[in-house]
């Protein structure tokens, strides 16, 4: 699929507005040119769109600013293949992290129904289910700290986590993250999306993603993204999303400063 495709900028700005709000509580911000840092709960971020208007003395600016940060590791974010930047992050010591696959999905397409496993039901979450999430073992992308940030009623203007629990225990096996950012753009994003390991391949995936389309369409939104591993990608495939282009990521760790070694 080319490369320019006309959905793939807004997906990414999507992506980027989305670690910037997850940031932006903390005040962890630097923004330089076209490209954006920032540090969410345990990570630096580094978007930097292919093909940008990027200066030497931007990318240097944004490095120092992680670095002064005390933050590592750091995920360098870029929405496709860029020669030059991989050049440049590759002469700090930077090395191949995974490969975001970017898929959307046209909301005005009806979605797929999708119940829940016998046993299992799905809400949305509020801070009430914090201990719950604190209390979830092995399901991917779980942050508790992202989660405080995500359910705390005077910052969730634009964020909605779903959780899938388990009827009997209550226990979350599942999660799901929609983000809807007010921008004019009428593009949502799907991020965090994970369910416990053992109960993987059982359809609750799916449940959860095709509650977050519906809660986007609902509140307006006509198109939605999220990016995807290799088998992930199958199964939003079954959501009815599609394969807009593949991204790259780049994992860096600065080195400790002397203050975080001798403490």
């Amino acid at each position: 699929m080319p490369v320019d495709h006309p959905s793939l900028a807004r997906i990414f700005r999507n992506q980027t507005a989305w670690l910037l709000a997850l940031a932006g509580e903390q005040q962890a911000i630097w923004q330089g040119g076209d490209i954006s840092a920032c540090v969410t709960p345990g990570h630096g971020h580094l978007l930097v769109p292919a093909g940008a208007n990027v200066s030497p003395d931007d990318l240097d600016a944004a490095f120092a600013w992680l670095g002064q940060s005390g933050i590592s590791p750091l995920l360098i974010w870029s929405d496709r293949d860029d020669p030059a930047l991989e050049r440049n992050i590759r002469g700090r010591g930077g090395g191949d992290s995974w490969q975001p696959h970017w898929m959307e999905r046209d909301l005005d397409l009806p979605v797929p129904d999708f119940p829940s496993p016998p046993g299992i039901g799905i809400t949305r979450a509020t801070l009430d289910d914090l201990p719950a999430l604190e209390s979830a073992r092995d399901v991917p992308y779980l942050s508790v700290g992202e989660s405080r940030i995500i359910l705390d009623p005077s910052t969730t203007g634009s964020m909605q986590m779903f959780i899938a629990r388990m009827d009997a225990s209550g226990e979350v096996v599942g999660i799901i993250v929609l983000f809807t950012p007010q921008d004019g753009e009428r593009q949502a994003g799907i991020y965090n999306a994970g369910v416990r390991f053992d109960l993987q391949r059982r359809g609750i995936g799916s449940a959860l993603t095709a509650h977050a389309c519906r809660a986007a369409y609902d509140a307006g939104y006509r198109a939605i993204s999220l990016n995807a591993t290799p088998p992930g990608e199958r199964a939003y495939r079954k959501v009815g999303f599609e394969v807009i282009g593949d991204g790259r990521t780049w994992f860096m760790r600065f080195p400790a400063r002397e203050s975080d070694s001798t403490s």
